[in-house]
């Protein structure tokens, strides 16, 4: 009947597991109730401002309450958030007030990246209790790549005004290797996604320490379309530089949504210089052109979607039934190349880029139906909730019924 544990921290994480606890299973509420009104006299104020708001909340009669501030809190990146208002602060006169929705929404796995990247190492090697995902330099230096907002002020010397075109920040997504692990120049691809644009960061490193990289610019063929605004080269890749060797092309998706998920083909174009391994310096100032061909890439649906979690999902996809404003398609599929439920499930949400609710993406052992929740949110502000059935059969396969609520009939479709 009381919450004993040692450190504040902890006893103020303890009180926001129970409200989320008595928000979501309403017939435990009374006894939470109970154990946060302890909490209310702890010695930290940290803990008992915590508890005397949940107390507050549940109690309250508006339900809604308990699902915008306990079940679904603000899942916005606290950076952005900070950069959004500092922007607002300078550059508005304060006539309209400030909108929280140009701040981007981030899922629960991406508030990571708003830690400090550098105390990040510290903080996981200390806790045994975290297995995965292992943290170690090399990861810790792909963290830092795809927060890097440094492309902003790059592609702004050739875009006047590019933070205001962009638009509302998506999400980046992780690193895509466009070259083999052993291969004489490593380029890692990071997309940066906006609402109507997206940013492709190349991350070059030259790891020939008798090569001089110059003018080095990428090749991008682009799909039908898609249309390149600015890019950026590089005027010098020497030997293992890993601080500055990006290449920026900033892309405007199409006006068809279903065109936004395009194969591309790139390579690299640059001068070749033989230099000095020890110090670098080129042994002439005559050098050959080169073109170093990279592997294909594409822009998918998922980079376009981030995966928010709605709690009590059936009662908010059947409030929808009546509202026009949603869109409601389904389709039926036969997915013959997976051979169990479990396959189906995991590739179902690495596609859509959506997050699986009410732990739906476990599917129970000897099980030969199954339903998957999923719910997110598309570049532009789009909500979309997926209901999947799924059905396994030795003669076909796994066979998929997908249902789709969205206000955007194309993102549905």
């Amino acid at each position: 009947n009381r919450v004993l544990l040692e450190q504040p921290r902890i006893r103020a994480a303890a009180v926001s597991a129970l409200a989320q606890i008595a928000a979501s299973c309403p017939h435990l509420r009374d006894s939470i109730l109970v154990l946060l009104k302890r909490c209310s006299y702890d010695m930290d104020c940290d803990v008992r401002d915590l508890a005397v708001f949940y107390i507050k909340l549940l109690n309250h009669p508006d339900r809604n309450l308990c699902t915008n501030y306990i079940t679904e809190p603000l899942q916005v990146s606290i950076v952005e958030l900070e950069r959004s208002l500092i922007d607002y602060l300078i550059q508005k006169d304060g006539s309209k007030p400030f909108d929280i929705k140009t701040v981007p929404k981030v899922d629960i796995e991406s508030r990571i990246f708003d830690a400090n990247i550098d105390d990040l190492s510290k903080v996981l090697q200390q806790n045994h209790a975290v297995q995965k995902p292992s943290f170690n330099s090399d990861s810790i230096d792909k963290l830092k790549l795809i927060t890097d907002r440094s492309y902003i002020e790059k592609l702004a010397e050739s875009v006047p005004d590019i933070e205001e075109k962009l638009g509302a920040f998506v999400k980046s997504c992780n690193l895509v290797p466009l070259t083999e692990a052993e291969a004489e120049y490593s380029v890692n691809l990071i997309k940066h996604c906006y609402t109507d644009f997206i940013i492709l960061h190349f991350h070059c490193v030259n790891t020939l320490n008798d090569l001089l990289l110059e003018k080095v610019l990428l090749n991008l063929q682009v799909t039908k379309g898609y249309e390149i605004v600015t890019e950026t080269q590089l005027e010098k890749l020497p030997y293992g530089e890993t601080g500055s060797g990006s290449i920026y092309v900033l892309l405007k998706f199409p006006k068809l949504l279903e065109s936004s998920i395009a194969n591309f083909s790139c390579s690299l174009r640059f001068i070749v210089k033989d230099c000095d391994p020890i110090t670098g310096e080129p042994d002439s100032d005559q050098g050959y052109a080169d073109e170093y061909q990279l592997e294909d890439f594409s822009i998918e649906f998922a980079d376009q979607m981030i995966p928010i979690p709605k709690q009590n999902f059936w009662p908010i996809w059947n409030a929808l039934d009546d509202n026009e404003e949603f869109v409601h398609l389904e389709e039926t599929f036969v997915l013959s190349s997976m051979d169990s439920l479990e396959d189906a499930v995991s590739n179902i949400i690495s596609f859509l880029g959506l997050m699986a609710v009410d732990k739906s993406d476990r599917v129970g052992e000897s099980k030969t139906t199954h339903t998957l929740l999923l719910s997110g949110q598309f570049r532009g502000g789009f909500d979309v909730l997926v209901c999947a059935k799924l059905a396994m059969s030795e003669s076909v396969g796994v066979t998929l019924k997908l249902m789709v609520r969205s206000p955007n009939s194309d993102l549905s479709e």
